[in-house]
């Protein structure tokens, strides 16, 4: 009757152990995983900051939302030029490039809000045209409430890079922030403020699952496209916001 309990007792041992093995190395995978994403993650910004300079071109005619051949969709900077036309040239500059009309480096206010004001920009992306345009006019001169925000958080040391910034939008998704200038290189053709969206499962990313993340990952998605511009739309003949 000994021999039988002590069988029993190393048969568990037994089992416990290996159990403790499978879940340690399990773990050391999860955390392997996750250092994998972050050097894939790195190497991407690395890619995008190394587009300064490359030429694209716009796909659309218009001024709102326009979308450009390197997956980037662009919103008009310039209120008192003339929109682009489908096929123009443009060079990618990073967002310091982004100035209003007294030469003032605008591109933080602008990636504060596409990120900080998500739900707005894209449920309202001619409304967001309207806030850039008070941006690049003269923000100084506005009382409008998202402008005030937007530069409080500034103040406060609100600072967004022109690649990776994430925003977590709801329970099981996150977007991932890329932000570019594209410059007409024309004094009469506006220069747009590029951005792309890329959105991925959340619970993925926590589980260490990077091939399914991967594969659940939408990339350069943009506003909706029935908020793009048509070819209809011109840029009002007063060249005036409104509050």
């Amino acid at each position: 009757m000994r021999r039988k309990i002590l069988t029993l007792f190393i048969t568990i041992l037994m089992v416990t152990f290996c159990f403790t093995l499978v879940s340690a190395e399990n773990s050391t995978n999860e955390i392997l995983t996750n250092e994998n994403n972050d050097d894939d993650e790195e190497s991407r910004i690395k890619d995008e900051s190394e587009r300064i300079g490359e030429v694209v071109e716009s796909k659309e005619y218009g001024f709102v939302n326009v979308p450009f051949s390197d997956g980037y969709n662009g919103f008009c900077i310039n209120l008192a030029q003339k929109e682009t036309n489908a096929g123009e040239e443009f060079v990618v500059k990073n967002t310091s490039a982004a100035v209003n009309r007294n030469g003032d480096e605008i591109g933080n206010y602008l990636k504060i809000l596409f990120v900080d004001y998500y739900d707005f920009t894209v449920n309202n992306p001619r409304q967001a045209q309207d806030i850039i345009w008070k941006f690049s006019d003269n923000y100084h001169v506005y009382d409008h409430e998202i402008v005030k925000g937007i530069m409080e958080l500034a103040e406060s040391g609100r600072i967004i890079p022109d690649h990776g910034e994430e925003k977590i939008i709801n329970n099981t998704t996150k977007v991932k922030f890329d932000f570019e200038v594209l410059d007409s290189q024309k004094g009469s053709t506006q220069n747009f403020f590029g951005y792309k969206l890329t959105y991925s499962d959340i619970m993925n990313n926590i589980l260490g699952n990077s091939s399914n993340n991967n594969e659940n990952a939408i990339e350069n998605e943009t506003i909706p496209e029935n908020n793009t511009t048509t070819e209809n739309e011109t840029i009002p003949e007063n060249n005036t916001t409104t509050e």
